[in-house]
């Protein structure tokens, strides 16, 4: 058994477990997105609504809605704020689009 700083274990499984339900959520989207990676999703769906952000997380969760293998009323649709998250996470990825 390893010794620990409980504060610090716990700081990490806590940051664990936020990057695995985001990264899931992500991994969503890109299979929404004929499994193209996010960055270039992003980068696409802010070409298509001239950099406007709003309607490119309504795109998204278009998407969501039509495919078949998603259950959006159990599993919930995109929030503005993992959006705009992602939009920061991804920024650089994105060019002048942001």
């Amino acid at each position: 058994m390893h010794d620990h700083d409980d504060g610090d274990y716990e700081a990490v499984v806590k940051r664990l477990a936020k990057d695995a339900g985001r990264s899931s959520r992500e991994h969503t989207i890109e299979r929404a997105f004929g499994h193209k990676a996010m960055p270039t999703i992003l980068r696409s769906l802010l070409d298509e609504t001239n950099g406007r952000k709003r309607p490119a997380l309504e795109k998204v969760n278009d998407r969501l809605r039509d495919a078949e293998w998603y259950d959006h009323e159990a599993n919930g649709l995109v929030s503005p704020n993992t959006f705009y998250a992602w939009l920061n996470t991804y920024g650089e990825g994105l060019g002048d689009v942001v």
